[in-house]
């Protein structure tokens, strides 16, 4: 084999398996957060929410539908690539913000 086309080769089986570790760890790393990432908007809604709990109970439930994280992890992995290769783009924060509380 041509010393240049393994060499080519090899860079390239390097730069897929890289891509990968790094796709796993965007994948996992929000995941593992202790709770899960829809705590820290969970706690300000129910900061402003504290007069009625069934309300945070909804509003939970609806972030969770919202995000995906109410499905299996397998489930959301083909999600979040298919939206990584896909090019889809989720709304920005404040606008998720907006929707769930009117």
């Amino acid at each position: 084999m041509n010393p240049f086309v393994r060499f080519i080769t090899r860079r390239l089986v390097f730069l897929l398996m890289t891509f990968l570790v790094f796709l796993f760890i965007i994948f996992i790393l929000p995941r593992a957060i202790p709770g899960n990432p829809l705590a820290s908007l969970l706690y300000q809604i129910i900061q402003q929410a504290q007069s009625n709990p069934d309300l945070v109970k909804t509003v939970h439930k609806k972030l969770l539908e919202e995000f995906g994280m109410d499905k299996p992890i397998y489930i959301q992995l083909f999600e979040f690539l298919g939206r990584l290769f896909g090019g889809i783009s989720e709304l920005p924060y404040p606008f998720i913000q907006e929707k769930l509380l009117t």
